[in-house]
C-alpha cells in the first residue's frame, strides 16, 4: 500500500513539472509581439502550409517577423487561416506595402509587381 501511494506521488509531482515547463523555451525568450492597430489577427498566426491534398494551391501569406506577404505553396489541407489568395488582400489585411515571390531558390525573392 505505502509503494503504491509513494509511485502515485511521484508521478504526481512528475506531471506537475511537465505541465508547468510544456512552453518553456530557454533558447527563445522571445515575446510575441503585440498585434499592429488595423491588422488582422491572422497575420500574427505562423506559416502553417497544412497537409497535401488534391486541392494544393499557391496562397500569399503574411511572415510577421520581416513584415510582408510572401507568395508559398499551401499544401490544401489543414493549416490555419495565415493565407490569402491574392498579394493585394495579404497587404490589405495586414497593414503592409510589400509582398514578394519566391521565384526560385537560386533567384531569392523579388516585388510580386516585378513578374
Amino acid at each position: 500500500m505505502l509503494r503504491s501511494l509513494t509511485t502515485q506521488a511521484i508521478l504526481l509531482i512528475l506531471l506537475q513539472v511537465l505541465v508547468s515547463t510544456a512552453g518553456y523555451n530557454p533558447g527563445n525568450d522571445v515575446t510575441e509581439k503585440p498585434a499592429k492597430p488595423g491588422r488582422q489577427p491572422q497575420c500574427n498566426l505562423p506559416k502553417d502550409p497544412g497537409w497535401f491534398t488534391d486541392d494544393y494551391r499557391w496562397e500569399y501569406y503574411f511572415d510577421a517577423e520581416n513584415q510582408f506577404c510572401i507568395l508559398d505553396l499551401y499544401k490544401g489541407g489543414g493549416g490555419n487561416t495565415n493565407r490569402f489568395p491574392t498579394c493585394q488582400l495579404c497587404m490589405s489585411a495586414c497593414d503592409t506595402e510589400i509582398c514578394v515571390t519566391q521565384k526560385s531558390v537560386l533567384g531569392g525573392f523579388m516585388k510580386a509587381d516585378e513578374e
